[in-house]
């Protein structure tokens, strides 16, 4: 082995003639050949990591992308679930209530225009309007489009969206909190007494006579003529009397109770089930009222 620099030109080539560079040089070639036929270094080193991953710790960029991906897999997994159990509550709605209840800051859901209709004519008629004009409710199956209707929720309102078969928006509708917690208690509350409601005035009773009445009723009837009394005992103030209505609204009818609060008085409006409320209204009929409705309601 020469270790000097080459002297001149034949040094140069008596020197890359020989054996032994000739040989590093071949095997340099096969290496790079072989490498691009059969990508045995890759492999090798593919195997290797493969064979040592348990052993590594979880970090880098790809790790985190990898767990982000994961992340984002699981979350929207979640979220499909929720939003179909979601969906499929709404469509078994009985009431607004419910299906509000269903709403999430996440998910939407959707009913048919025939549902919400039925739905629509559930509520007080004072609720009713206060959701959605009948006058625009009239223009909108009168064009004929109106399909289905979108819920969605944000931080402090419910939307509503009338919609046609190719998703376009026919009509808007903003519900403003306190009307959101009238209708999932299932109840709305007017200023004033209840003889100034017209549909009440023939129908007004004292709430010890009421709820005596009812309370002699059975069970499906007092059920059905109000389905959650625990909101009444929530309410503060006093209890003066309970009306019924007299409107029918796809079989259901308005009751009311009238409340007195710091000097104010307040209707709270529910709705019950129409063959329920006329049993009781026609036990109600049989005490004599007219002291009541003439006197007692001036105060």
């Amino acid at each position: 082995m020469n270790w000097f620099e080459p002297q001149d030109v034949n040094d140069w080539i008596r020197r890359g003639r020989s054996f032994r560079l000739v040989l590093i040089l071949l095997a340099i070639f096969i290496i790079v050949f072989t490498e691009l036929r059969f990508f045995w270094i890759e492999k090798s080193i593919g195997t290797y990591l493969v064979t040592t991953n348990a052993d590594r710790p979880e970090s880098g960029a790809i790790w985190e992308l990898g767990h982000q991906t994961q992340t984002a897999r699981k979350n929207l997994a979640e979220i499909a679930r929720g939003g179909q159990v979601s969906q499929q509550e709404a469509r078994r709605a009985e009431n607004f209530s419910q299906v509000l209840s269903g709403l999430s800051d996440d998910t939407g859901v959707s009913i048919s225009a025939t549902h919400f209709r039925k739905l629509y004519d559930k509520l007080p008629t004072v609720l009713s309007q206060e959701l959605l004009s009948p006058y625009s409710l009239l223009q909108s199956e009168a064009q004929g489009d109106w399909v289905r209707t979108y819920f969605t929720k944000d931080e402090k309102e419910i939307h509503i969206y009338l919609l046609n078969r190719q998703n376009q928006v026919l009509k808007e509708v903003t519900i403003a909190p306190e009307i959101v917690d009238y209708i999932k208690k299932g109840e709305v509350a007017i200023t004033g007494p209840l003889k100034n409601i017209a549909d009440f005035a023939d129908n007004i009773y004292p709430a010890d006579l009421f709820f005596n009445t009812l309370e002699a009723m059975p069970e499906k009837v007092r059920r059905g003529v109000l389905s959650q009394p625990q909101m009444l005992l929530n309410t503060k103030g006093k209890l003066l009397y309970a009306g019924i209505s007299n409107e029918r609204i796809g079989g259901t009818v308005a009751v009311g109770f009238e409340y007195k609060q710091d000097g104010m008085h307040k209707v709270i409006l529910v709705q019950g089930q129409q063959t329920d409320v006329e049993q009781l209204h026609s036990k109600l009929s049989e005490y004599n009222t007219n002291d009541i409705t003439e006197s007692d309601l001036k105060n």
